[in-house]
């Protein structure tokens, strides 16, 4: 089944607007997130908040993985073709839809946004991933699977992130549960 179908079998069309949006965006992740993923969005989804992000950018928080619900490998570009196709039906100017897909398509590291979202949620990413919690879960797995590199792989990728975008508080903050996290996976 693709990306559509799921969505399809899950979605409540309750609206157009803009508080529609968000509230099928969130049900949608909701239905179809794996429950640790589901977890990572809702860390993201607060921080975009923090961050001062509207409407949009929630919307774009709760959306930004779910390409992951058909691959891991590609899953901003899934994501993106999809929430294109689906951002038709509500009621947004081209400039809102941009700032969605934007925040959907490059969240990730080695991305480069566009749009205010786009970096907002690409910072909320990499903040994410220095939540104590989520960060202790993802070194243990990562240790517990024999995969400790890639585990300090990804902490470093998501560090340069928070180092270039992150405000000073933000980065020491980080700075200290990464060197947690580091410690843990080099024993």
């Amino acid at each position: 089944m693709d990306l559509r179908e799921l969505v399809k079998s899950v979605d409540k069309d309750i609206g157009r607007d803009k508080d529609a949006l968000v509230y099928r965006a969130r049900s949608i992740a909701a239905e179809l997130l794996e429950p640790y993923l589901l977890f990572h969005t809702k860390i993201v989804v607060q921080l975009v908040r923090t961050l001062g992000g509207d409407r949009i950018d929630t919307a774009a928080a709760w959306l930004h993985d779910i390409g992951r619900v058909v691959s891991g490998k590609g899953h901003r570009e899934i994501g993106e073709v999809w929430a294109r196709e689906w951002l038709k039906a509500f009621e947004l100017t081209e400039e809102e839809r941009c700032r969605i897909l934007d925040g959907i398509k490059n969240h990730g590291s080695k991305c480069v946004p566009t749009t205010e979202t786009g970096m907002r949620l690409k910072l909320a990413d990499a903040l994410a991933m220095f939540d104590e919690g989520w960060a202790y879960m993802v070194a243990t797995y990562f240790k517990e699977t024999g995969r400790s590199q890639e585990g300090i792989n990804e902490f470093q990728k998501k560090w340069v992130v928070v180092e270039e975008m992150g405000t000073a508080k933000q980065k020491e903050r980080c700075k200290q549960v990464l060197e947690k996290v580091l410690s843990m996976l080099r024993e």
